[in-house]
């Protein structure tokens, strides 16, 4: 099979060349105001995304979100999840002070099923409140792509 950029004049492309080609985003999710107060693992608002999967796809999901730690040092974890199933990682940043702002960005790349699944955002400090800082120009988001067949 060719790839893109192999191709020569006269090549004919089967539907399972076609099929195995990446397929594009499938679902995107972004928050432009900012969610506060956060303590414990929480599912950030507006950041998870449903998406219909056909079989046998790679896919890769990934998250930006800026965060602030405010009253207390800690340690700031974001994570990607299916429910409770966390796939990947978008922040792990050891301790940080307060009122220091960390832009936080990730990504897994992962296998599912066929059908319909939900991925989201979750975000959580080890000490005091961390906050999810967005705006209409700087927005949060989670976005998932097709990669190609497995």
């Amino acid at each position: 099979m060719s790839r893109p950029g192999e191709f020569v004049a006269g090549d004919v492309l089967a539907a399972s060349e076609i099929n195995a080609l990446p397929g594009g985003v499938y679902g995107y999710a972004e928050r432009t105001s900012s969610q506060t107060g956060i303590t414990s693992i929480t599912d950030l608002t507006g950041l998870s995304v449903t998406v219909i999967l056909p079989a046998s796809r790679r896919i890769k999901i990934s998250a930006q979100v800026r965060t602030q730690q405010q009253t207390s040092g800690g340690r700031i974890i974001g994570q990607i999840q299916e429910s409770t199933t966390v796939l990947g990682t978008f922040a792990d940043d050891g301790n940080v002070a307060a009122a220091i702002r960390v832009l936080a960005s990730g990504s897994a790349v992962i296998t599912p099923s066929s059908g319909s699944h939900t991925y989201k955002l979750t975000l959580s400090t080890s000490g005091g409140s961390v906050d999810a800082i967005a705006g209409a120009t700087s927005p949060n988001f989670i976005v998932v792509e097709d990669l190609g067949a497995v």
